[in-house]
């Protein structure tokens, strides 16, 4: 799970899901669950406003790319075939 700063009254829209694999909105976050037997770039865009003042929106783009077999101590954060991932 990323965690993102502490937001009061923010609501999250996904505008422009993932091409290969499920994405969805949930309690303020976003959840991501690539196609099996998917390996590659995918993209979501979502954009989050506040509910009360002051009323500001902004846009994300998510650039997630999923991996096959690497060397986790030269990475972060991989997403494998059958994991999903989770962004709140």
């Amino acid at each position: 799970m990323v965690p993102t700063p502490v937001c009061p009254a923010r609501d999250l829209v996904i505008i422009d899901s993932a091409n290969y694999g499920i994405c969805y909105e949930s309690n303020g976050c976003i959840r991501y669950a690539p196609d099996s037997n998917f390996i590659g770039r995918d993209t979501v865009i979502a954009v989050t406003c506040q509910t009360r003042a002051p009323f500001q929106c902004d846009t994300i783009t998510l650039a997630i790319w999923v991996q096959g077999v690497t060397d986790p101590s030269k990475i972060d954060t991989m997403i494998r075939p059958g994991d999903s991932l989770l962004i709140c």
